[in-house]
Formats: C-alpha cells, structure tokens, sequence
C-alpha cells in the first residue's frame, strides 16, 4: 500500500500529464505494423477535418461553434492533428538514428525524445482525455436529453456527429495504448464549468442560437426550464462526465487484473512495462537487423 503521501505524488503525477514511458503515446496495443499505424493517423485526420468543413461551412455562421457538440468535433480534429504530427516527427527521428547509426557493430542506447516532442505528447495525452470523455457524454446526452426534446430529424449530419464521432473514440480507445487516467476528469469538470458558465453568459446576454430561440440547447434554457437546466447542469458534471469515461476504461480492463489495477493490453493503463515505440517500429523501418542493433525511445519528462 502507497502513503498518504506518495499517493497524492502519483496522483500530482498523472494529473501532470507526466509518463515515464511517453513513448507509449505513440504506439499502438495490438501489434499493428509501424506503416499501417500511421496511415490510420492520417487517415483519421483528413476523415474529421472533412466532415468538421462539411458540418459547418453549410451554415455559414460562426454561431455553429456555440454547440459543445459542435466543438467536441473541432476537438477530435485538433487531437488527431497533434497525434499525427507527434507519430510522423517519431517515425522521421527513428529513421534518422538508424541512418546515423545503423552501421556501427554497438547496439544503438537509448537517447531522449526532443524537448517539443516532449511537450506534444503531454498535449496530446490531454486532448485524448477530454476528446475520448466529452465525444461519449455528449452523444449520450443528445440521444437522450436534446434528441426528444427538439426532434431533430435523422441526417447524415446528425448521425456521424452523434454516432460516428462516438465511434472514432471508441475505436480509438480500443486502438491507442494511451493510459486511461480517472485524475483527468479534473480537466474535464473545469472545461466543462467554463462551458456551463458561458451558456449561462450567453442567455443573459440575450443572444440567440442558429434558429433564433434564446438559448443554445433546449435543456439549458434557464429562462423557460430553470429546474431542468439546473438538474441537467448537476448531471452532466456529476455523473454522466465522469461515468462514461469510467465505464469504458473498466470494459477495457483485463479480467485476470484487479479492478484496483486495472491493465489493458500491454499495460496500457500503467506507466510500467510497456513495449516502446522501437519495438514494434524498427522491425518494418529499420535499416540494419532489429537483431542486430535494438534501442529504445525513452522519454525526458
């Protein structure tokens, strides 16, 4: 069993955004091919960054970043922006000492990540947390909350950003061998307090959403329904942010592991004994045997 104070330094720690092994960021959990890795990145890139233009250059009015939804979205492109040019930056830096080095007869040591990879990852690690948590939370709450109450029809719009965007998280929860830290929810209550408080400003204000009604989402208009945006405001702060990121992480876990250290394949939810990028990456992109000369990519944080 930790201390009282040792637990409140790891706990400092992951909310930190500080890994001993940053180089797990960067991985895949399942084996997958070095090549194959980076063009799902990419991939995954261009598929939001369309869709985000396609979603909101129809309405032609900056009132469409008003919606949380809305800005998730935003959110999973800036995420998948930052990871792909942290992975393209590792896979370059790999290739580089390889070539630099790959000729000598010593095995290649290990040798720091650069300071702005460093920084990158922490940002990435970060928006993963709040992309993964707010993408699940809000489609749960669209689907059961605004849905009813304002009859959406069923678009392709509406079920790629209520669905699909749930989706890529999962799927990128299932694939990433990024740590799942329940200290983040920190992150995630303030962002969403702030939220919280600007909807508030935006109905004191007076100021209306896309189709002209004072509020920008049904359950939160104050002026009409004080009780129910304040029931929904506890609830989404409370429970559903901090529970669905929780389930998820718990149906990740392995069975034979203890629910009080949970581990998902290759340890993915520890900081310890985890396979480095190197492992899986100079198999397919060195230039020399991987028998021959092995390394690892450790971290400076």
């Amino acid at each position: 069993m930790l201390e009282g104070g040792d637990q409140g330094g790891a706990y400092l720690t992951k909310l930190c955004l500080s890994l001993s092994r940053p180089e797990l960021l960067l991985q895949p959990q399942w084996g997958v091919a070095p090549w194959v890795w980076l063009l799902y990145r990419v991939f995954m890139l261009l598929y939001t960054l369309i869709w985000c233009m396609y979603s909101g250059l129809p309405f032609s009015n900056p009132k469409w970043l008003i919606f949380f939804s809305h800005l998730t979205y935003c959110l999973m492109v800036v995420y998948h922006l930052v990871v792909s040019c942290n992975l393209s930056c590792a896979t370059l830096l790999v290739r580089c000492h390889f070539r630099e080095r790959g000729n000598g007869a010593e095995p290649l040591g290990p040798f720091p990540l650069p300071f702005l990879l460093s920084i990158s990852l922490r940002l990435q690690w970060f928006f993963h947390s709040l992309m993964c948590a707010f993408c699940l939370t809000m489609s749960f709450l669209y689907w059961s909350l605004d849905s009813p109450m304002e009859h959406h029809p069923l678009s392709p719009f509406n079920l790629n950003m209520h669905i699909g965007k749930s989706a890529q998280a999962l799927l990128d929860l299932l694939l990433s061998a990024a740590p799942v830290h329940l200290a983040h929810h920190l992150y995630q209550l303030l962002i969403s307090c702030l939220y919280i408080l600007f909807a508030v400003a935006y109905w004191l204000a007076d100021y209306t959403n896309l189709i002209g009604k004072p509020y920008i989402y049904k359950v939160l208009h104050i002026g009409g329904y004080p009780i129910v945006a304040s029931l929904c405001v506890l609830g989404f702060a409370l429970v559903c942010l901090p529970l669905c990121p929780f389930l998820v992480a718990v149906s990740l876990m392995d069975p034979s592991s203890s629910v009080f250290s949970p581990r998902r394949r290759g340890e993915v939810l520890g900081d310890e004994a985890t396979q480095s990028l190197l492992s899986s990456t100079t198999s397919s992109m060195a230039l020399v045997p991987q028998e021959q000369h092995g390394t690892q990519l450790s971290g400076g944080f």
